[in-house]
């Protein structure tokens, strides 16, 4: 039977038993969720002191306001932060799991797949995303790193613009809940209806899209839409969706 991170049994487990471990994956979580660095920076971030955060690693047990804290800051659900399960944020659906692995430690490690994209935009300016691509798989932990992996897909690049960084019809993932511009990243971006990867900068009253092998693009900031941040290259094979 699973352990209630919230509620372990009253049979104290050792320092390295089923409750220790438990709460150091829950605590793991948590600290990824809130954007933290370490247990010192999640417990600044939560008003939480060290000598807490150690008399509940004894205890075996994380207090439910962490959890409801971290819920209600960033928007995650109380059933992944706990147990791992079900969408990672309220209102998403999960990438699926197609294999795990378990370490020695106990820690458990999923690996999902990713839905493709194309290059294309449907009638309403939106990305066509077609079926997962299994073949493909990433540690979900890692995925976490680079942002929301409920949020990624992949998508093939169009043309030579961005040689040599990526080539054409190799495929890179895209974050499509990071569409915040921040200046010299990396984004997709719907243009009259096709997605290019460009570099995106923002100037006076225009946004800038450049590429290492294509000439500038100045555009008002209505005429585009930025569909989400590269948060890293993949394939190089293209496949239909």
């Amino acid at each position: 039977m699973e352990t209630d991170p919230l509620n372990p049994s009253s049979d104290r487990d050792s320092p390295g038993g089923d409750n220790a471990r438990n709460f150091d994956v829950v605590l793991e979580r948590l600290i990824t969720a809130s954007g933290a660095t370490s247990e010192t920076d999640f417990g600044k971030k939560l008003g939480i002191k060290q000598p807490s955060i150690a008399a509940a690693r004894r205890r075996g047990a994380i207090p439910p306001n962490w959890v409801v804290a971290i819920a209600r800051a960033y928007g995650f659900s109380a059933d992944w932060l706990l147990f791992g399960e079900g969408p990672m944020r309220r209102g998403e659906s999960k990438t699926p799991v197609i294999s795990s692995t378990l370490l020695p430690d106990g820690t458990q490690i999923d690996f999902v797949s990713l839905k493709i994209a194309i290059t294309r935009l449907d009638s309403n300016n939106e990305l066509v995303i077609g079926k997962y691509w299994p073949w493909e798989l990433y540690s979900r932990k890692y995925l976490m790193e680079l942002g929301d992996p409920d949020s990624m897909v992949f998508i093939p690049i169009s043309g030579d613009a961005m040689l040599p960084a990526f080539k054409d019809r190799q495929f890179v993932i895209i974050d499509t809940s990071q569409i915040d511009i921040e200046p010299d990243k990396i984004y997709a971006v719907g243009v009259d209806g096709f997605v290019l990867i460009r570099i995106v900068r923002i100037a006076p009253g225009k946004l800038i899209l450049d590429g290492y092998n294509c000439k500038t693009l100045e555009v008002n900031p209505g005429d585009i839409k930025i569909l989400g941040l590269v948060v890293r290259p993949t394939m190089e094979k293209e496949s239909a969706v």
